[in-house]
C-alpha cells in the first residue's frame, strides 16, 4: 500500500524548515500541493525528491 502525502507540518520537520516557509513556498508556487478539504492540504510524496534535487517547480 502507497504511504499518504505529506502534511505541511511534516513536510517541513523533513526539509528542517518552518510551516511558514512551506506555506509561503505552496503560495509562490514553489511547492506542489493540492488542498483534501477546506483546510487540508497536501504535498505529493515525489515532491520531496524533487525539492532535494533541486529541480524547479
Amino acid at each position: 500500500m502507497e504511504k499518504p502525502d505529506f502534511t505541511i507540518s511534516e513536510f517541513a520537520k523533513i526539509l528542517g524548515v518552518s510551516q511558514m516557509t512551506v506555506r509561503r513556498g505552496i503560495k509562490d508556487r514553489h511547492i506542489r500541493a493540492y488542498r483534501v478539504a477546506r483546510q487540508c492540504i497536501r504535498i505529493p510524496r515525489e515532491e520531496l525528491e524533487r525539492i532535494r534535487s533541486g529541480e524547479a517547480a
